[in-house]
């Protein structure tokens, strides 16, 4: 089969076989692949130029996903899913871990700092929302005893935060209990919390 090269502008190189458009490079991959205008190729060697190319736009695509936001690798490798096959999007993903795109040791250690410092989640909370993200448990465990956080304490800081003024009777320290308890923490640390302050809290 015959390969024709078209310069379409600078530094893009458009690359047909019978005419048909099959990809699209830049004059580094040209070279690499040996690519020149009338080459004869082999079926074996068109199909590895198409996917060369698949790869290429998927990892162009990888990378302007993570110009907006961090993602972990699963998170990046179920977008990516949207425009290719599951292989090419775990191969793509591999290749932004090898270069340090993607980083889930470092997205969770991002994502726990938020959850816990700036959301007041508990550190349950916390691990059932990086798992469902896909970040190992051993990388979650490594974050947070790196932390050194006492969620008791965590909970009384919260308490002095945004409680302490509200609490005056039995009902709106129950309510304020309730509050907590939705942020997945365990109530008999919150009674705990309650008493290190002196708050009195009866059932």
């Amino acid at each position: 089969m015959k390969i024709s090269i078209k310069k379409e502008q600078k530094n893009c190189y458009k690359v047909y076989a019978n005419e048909k458009l099959i990809a699209i490079f830049n004059e580094k991959t040209i070279a690499a692949l040996n690519l020149t205008d009338g080459k004869e190729c082999s079926i074996e060697f068109l199909k590895k130029i198409i996917l060369i190319y698949k790869i290429k736009t998927i990892e162009k695509k990888a990378l302007q996903i993570l110009s907006f936001k961090d993602y972990s690798e699963k998170e990046l490798y179920l977008k990516l899913t949207k425009y290719t096959s599951n292989k090419i999007a775990k191969f793509v993903v591999l290749k932004m871990k090898k270069f340090n795109y993607v980083n889930d040791l470092r997205y969770a250690n991002n994502l726990v700092n938020k959850l816990i410092f700036s959301k007041n989640k508990s550190i349950n909370f916390v691990f059932h929302s990086l798992t469902q993200k896909g970040i190992k448990k051993e990388t979650i465990e490594k974050v947070i005893k790196n932390l050194n956080i006492s969620e008791t304490k965590q909970i009384e800081n919260l308490i002095i935060k945004k409680y302490i003024n509200k609490i005056k009777d039995f009902e709106s320290k129950k309510k304020a209990m309730f509050s907590i308890q939705r942020l997945g923490f365990l109530k008999q640390d919150i009674l705990t919390a309650m008493k290190n302050l002196n708050i009195d809290f009866y059932f």
